[in-house]
């Protein structure tokens, strides 16, 4: 795994939680031109420090959820952009997974049985920040029930470090999280053939060959 820029919704995080980027970059051993428009590329270790550096500035159990529902899914991105073109949950969950490479080090590994597991890594990196993956765990869902407009409970949510307050996570999920070997969310296959309420498949024609372009391009660096 190469350099790379912090993901844009870094902004969104530090407006949010009311964080100088200063402060948050220095308590990360980084620099705040992390997150200028033109931002210096971190490696991996620099992007784990960074999240592990929010957890310390922000000592909150609740953290992940705040951050997770915090995020906007109407802004454009790439990958996000990709969901919102997709059928049914089962293919935004496939673009997504597949056009995750263009914003970061995180990938999304599916199980298609039945049901559908959506499991989060980080390449090159055994035990990612706990922040990072529970955060990953909310937005999922919280991506799922937007496209949706549909309160999807998961079958199932497992996680190898579990939160401080459960009780909180529980309450958004609707189920509690389980002890599991990497952070993982199972969607009912109900719920994984749900339509999305409003999609963009016309303009998916034109972006389509444009963003595989870059995916390929993300997976070779």
């Amino acid at each position: 795994m190469g350099l790379f820029r912090v993901e844009p919704f870094w902004q969104v995080i530090l407006s949010t939680l009311g964080l100088a980027p200063g402060s948050l970059a220095r308590r990360a051993g980084l620099t705040d031109h992390i997150f200028f428009p033109q931002a210096e590329k971190v490696d991996l270790e620099g992007w784990a420090a960074l999240w592990d550096a929010l957890a310390k500035e922000v000592p909150r159990p609740t953290l992940a959820l705040e951050i997770g529902q915090a995020l906007s899914f109407d802004a454009f991105d790439p990958a996000l952009f990709a969901t919102h073109c997709a059928a049914n949950l089962r293919e935004a969950a496939e673009r997504l997974a597949r056009y995750k490479p263009l914003i970061g080090p995180c990938r999304l590994n599916l199980a298609q049985g039945r049901d559908l597991a959506i499991g989060c890594e980080v390449v090159g990196m055994p035990y990612p920040p706990t922040l990072w993956g529970l955060a990953e765990l909310v937005v999922w869902v919280s991506l799922a029930r937007h496209c949706t407009a549909t309160r999807i409970v998961p079958k199932r949510v497992r996680a190898p470090v579990l939160p401080s307050d459960p009780t909180a996570y529980t309450a958004f999920f609707g189920v509690p999280i389980t002890p599991g070997p990497h952070f993982e969310v199972v969607v009912w296959a109900r719920d994984a053939e749900r339509p999305l309420v409003e999609t963009a498949a016309s303009l998916w024609q034109f972006f389509e060959p444009v963003l595989s372009r870059r995916a390929r391009k993300s997976t070779r660096l």
